[in-house]
């Protein structure tokens, strides 16, 4: 059996909150000159121009953009993170930690203790199996990224298994270089729904896609307050979350889509 942890590798739930707001502010930050829906912009409110004309929906399972892609790094947690400086090794994001069977098809893998959903629930492997396994079932555009490793809807949920509280299993179609399945559990559409919330409002058998397009039921450092097509997107910061900023309330992305407009509200300040 080939084990691994969390401890063998840099990065924490705090670290990664660093990371993925990186991700948001490589793009000019600003706080923007009074508009129509706040009167003056709050000094623990940051507001950010850019285009969102790529934006079409905040489902993990669905998401296939740049700009869905970024914000749900910010609203969900994955069981692991890129690494960009080592490829084959990526970050563990909810994992504590993981093993490998000896023939190369099944992966065990160990949560961590404390995460929780926007609602007060300890995040649990019943989620995790539930997010990949929603994800394969409603088979949206990123799903091919599953299916890499021989998940399909035919057969997912023996592939994917939750063994206790904390303890899930995966299996995979034959033995694949450790870094690629660790990668593909890095991408979005891995990303930890809650599974309680996303089946409460569920309907006509979508696995709650239609609600979960315009909200959230993450883990991650936000939570989707608003979305309004075509001008903003509203993140709350979750308090809950490791190392988030004590002077932050609120991230505001304006869709603003003119490179040349954008400039003009930043030398406005």
């Amino acid at each position: 059996m080939i084990m691994a942890s969390s401890q063998q590798h840099l990065g924490s739930r705090s670290s990664t909150l660093l990371n993925i707001l990186r991700q948001f502010l490589v793009i000019v930050a600003i706080v923007l000159p009074p508009v129509t829906c706040w009167a003056v912009t709050p000094k623990n409110v940051v507001v950010m121009a850019k285009s969102l004309d790529d934006l079409i929906t905040l489902d993990p399972a669905e998401v296939f953009e740049f700009s869905g892609t970024e914000i749900i790094a910010n609203l969900y947690d994955r069981l692991f993170l890129a690494n960009p400086t080592n490829p084959a090794q990526p970050t563990p994001g909810l994992v504590e930690s993981w093993s490998i069977s000896e023939d190369g098809r099944s992966y065990y893998f160990l949560l961590k203790k404390g995460p929780t959903f926007e609602d007060g629930r300890l995040v649990s492997a019943t989620d995790a199996v539930f997010s990949i396994r929603r994800a394969v079932i409603l088979n949206k555009t990123p799903a091919f990224i599953l299916s890499q490793l021989g998940l399909a809807p035919e057969n997912i949920e023996a592939k994917v298994r939750a063994i206790d509280a904390r303890k899930f299993l995966l299996e995979v179609d034959r033995d694949y270089a450790p870094s690629l399945v660790l990668n593909v559990l890095s991408s979005a559409i891995t990303s930890v729904v809650d599974r309680q919330v996303v089946l409460a409002n569920a309907r006509d058998g979508d696995f709650g896609n239609r609600w979960l397009r315009s909200h959230s039921a993450g883990s991650g450092p936000f939570r989707l307050r608003r979305w309004n097509v075509g001008e903003y997107v509203m993140l709350d910061v979750n308090r809950d979350y490791p190392g988030v900023s004590p002077n932050m309330e609120r991230f505001v992305i304006r869709d603003i889509r003119e490179p040349a407009t954008q400039r003009m509200m930043l030398i406005r300040g």
